[in-house]
């Protein structure tokens, strides 16, 4: 396979990020399909917002700043917490860059891993998961470079 898969199937992961609804949540007695760019969304800001209620009912900066622990530690916290939150934003910016590399199936598959756990825990997951999981497993599988006949 080659360039031409890899460029296919990315395509097709465009769309089914965009198009395809990968979850199921019910709201009192009614239902709404949530595509990948809601789940990532909702699953940020709860995260976000779990931590901003955190703070705000505990005092929990003084706790983070303490005499215990060295302002590199809480430099690297930070920097791990910040990595993880952006990952799971960064499905879209791996499937264009998955149209030139194979490295943006990876980016799609690092990033599709919180928001399945958020789907499991929180919604009923859709065929659109599975879809997307398999385009971005298929495109890291075949999207690689074509192979060349050697002449002997």
């Amino acid at each position: 396979m080659g360039t031409a898969a890899r460029i296919a199937i990315a395509l097709l992961l465009i769309g089914a990020l965009i198009f395809v609804p990968i979850a199921t949540i019910q709201i009192g007695f009614k239902e709404y399909q949530l595509t990948y760019s809601e789940v990532a969304v909702l699953a940020f800001t709860k995260t976000m917002g779990s931590i901003i209620q955190e703070v705000t009912t505990e005092d929990i900066i003084p706790e983070i700043f303490s005499g215990t622990k060295n302002k590199e530690e809480v430099d690297i916290m930070m920097f791990l917490f910040i990595l993880f939150m952006t990952l799971m934003l960064a499905a879209p910016i791996g499937s264009l860059v998955a149209l030139a590399s194979r490295a943006g199936f990876g980016l799609v598959i690092i990033s599709m891993l919180p928001a399945t756990v958020y789907v499991f825990n929180y919604g009923t997951p859709q065929a659109g998961l599975y879809i997307v999981w398999g385009l971005a497993l298929l495109g890291l599988a075949f999207g690689g470079p074509k192979k060349e006949k050697s002449k002997k």
